[in-house]
């Protein structure tokens, strides 16, 4: 599947774990927009657009498949680190730049 990446918004607070907002093109043919790239114990992860429903948060959509996940985190985390990279910034809790990297 062709999985584009366009990043929306950084957030450059290490105190939040909201790393960036970005929206996801599938194969040239469906958008999701709103998603969120997601920092925490090291590790980064997509969470998907989601509403209050019933009390608690229910995702808009989402991959069915794991390995469609892992694409879509996998094509996130570089888009993330090439918008860092082309700004000049550091990749959070790195202490570096990517281009130093």
């Amino acid at each position: 599947m062709n999985i584009k990446v366009k990043i929306r918004l950084i957030i450059v607070n290490p105190a939040s774990a909201l790393r960036a907002v970005a929206s996801v093109i599938l194969d040239d043919a469906f958008i999701i927009h709103n998603v969120r790239l997601v920092q925490r114990n090291g590790n980064m992860f997509v969470s998907m657009p989601s509403v209050i429903k019933g009390g608690g948060w229910k995702n808009v959509c989402h991959p069915i498949k794991a390995e469609l996940r892992k694409e879509m985190e996998a094509a996130c985390v570089a888009a993330y680190e090439n918008n860092l990279s082309e700004r000049g910034l550091a990749l959070a809790g790195s202490g570096e730049s990517k281009a130093d990297a």
